[in-house]
């Protein structure tokens, strides 16, 4: 008697789904769709953080920690500009834009500084406090530099946010 086996696969909707280079997550850009590392993850993050989206190869090779291998692999994950006769049509309704968050490093809380517009870690938030009521507002990348606690991606992230 003959046995057989049979072996379902099911594929995971969001391992083959197009994931948006400029707003996925570290777990996304870690994952299949890009094959990341964790440290260059973290720099295509901080990236987006300080310059917004990202369009070009141009910008890709300007994200430090990228090797030349992860831009030839992320250059086809850019969004693609539309037809013109696309925008044309687009320009009828447009899509309001959402207003980005602004707070300033110098009073921000430790939830903000923990929250969406800088990503700290509780550690990380409560040194830049610190920092500040010890040496008074943060006008420089050479003074986050010299927190301890933050890593040069974060000095890169809260540099772009310095008054």
């Amino acid at each position: 008697m003959k046995k057989y086996v049979f072996v379902a696969v099911f594929a995971v909707g969001a391992a083959h789904a197009q994931v948006d280079i400029n707003s996925a997550s570290e777990a996304e850009l870690r994952g299949l769709s890009f094959g990341l590392s964790g440290p260059e993850a973290e720099a295509l993050i901080a990236y987006r953080s300080a310059n917004g989206p990202i369009r070009s190869e141009a910008q890709l090779r300007s994200i430090p920690k990228l090797s030349s291998v992860d831009v030839a692999k992320l250059k086809s994950k850019l969004p693609v500009a539309a037809p013109a006769t696309a925008v044309a049509a687009t320009v009828s309704t447009p899509t309001p834009t959402p207003t980005p968050i602004k707070v300033d490093v110098n009073t921000a809380t430790e939830d903000q500084l923990r929250g969406v517009a800088f990503g700290l870690s509780g550690p990380e938030a409560k040194a830049v406090i610190a920092y500040r009521r010890s040496n008074g507002p943060i006008t420089s990348a050479a003074q986050l530099k010299s927190i301890p606690q933050l890593s040069s991606i974060d000095v890169v992230k809260l540099s772009a946010k310095l008054p």
